[in-house]
């Protein structure tokens, strides 16, 4: 795995990580972690999809 391939992983579970707190801590039922939470979930999402195309292009 090279340098540019562990970074999108790393930023992939700290999005996911910061997701999953976001959504399960929101105590007060306001709409803003909720909504950071999907966005947090949508930004590890498109991690996740890059550092499959660097793993992809790695083996080309």
């Amino acid at each position: 795995m090279n340098h540019k391939s562990l970074v999108w992983l790393m930023l992939a579970l700290l999005l996911g990580a910061y997701a999953v707190y976001a959504l399960f801590s929101n105590q007060s039922g306001s709409v803003w972690p909720l909504l950071t939470g999907v966005i947090c979930a949508l930004g590890a999402l498109g991690a996740l999809w890059r550092l499959r195309e660097e793993a992809r292009a790695n083996r080309e």
